[in-house]
């Protein structure tokens, strides 16, 4: 037990993505560290890339060399760039829609403003004459309306 507790890593700094750390090893060895193996691990000694083997069926493990080594250990994660600019894309295409959105909604307004307004009402509805003389003929009298409102209540 102690010939395995004088050779294991050291200053673990652990990252976003991975984590580094030291080792003083004397011999040809199997590093094993006892995270899930997964393509998307890469593991450089020495600033140097090196393949991660997979250990006991299910984690990993690297070959080291003799002598004091640095190690890093990454995690890349697959689709990375690919799910960003799909994401970026949606995002553009929210803004352009709510973008598009209002300005079809101030549209409504403008021609609701235009609608209302009473000279524009007036002159777009009523320029016939005859409708005009047809509406004058059967306007109720002030003293109709007022009798047909005292009926309903």
């Amino acid at each position: 037990m102690e010939k395995l507790a004088r050779e294991h890593l050291k200053d673990i700094k652990i990252q976003n993505d991975g984590f580094s750390a030291s080792i003083v090893n004397k011999g040809y060895k199997l590093l094993f560290i006892s995270i899930p193996y997964d393509q998307a691990w890469t593991a450089e000694i020495d600033g140097v890339e090196r393949k991660i083997y997979k250990a006991n069926e299910a984690f990993m493990a690297v070959k080291l060399e003799p002598g004091d080594h640095t190690i890093n250990f990454k995690y890349k994660r697959p689709f990375k760039t690919v799910s960003f600019v799909i994401s970026a894309l949606g995002l553009i295409v929210l803004v352009l829609y709510l973008k598009k959105r209002k300005n079809k909604r101030l549209e409504e307004l403008d021609d609701l403003e235009h609608f209302y307004e009473e000279d524009e009402f007036e002159e777009d509805y009523y320029e016939d004459e005859e409708l005009d003389n047809f509406l004058d003929k059967n306007k109720p009298e002030d003293e109709e309306l007022d009798n047909l409102l005292d009926k309903n209540k």
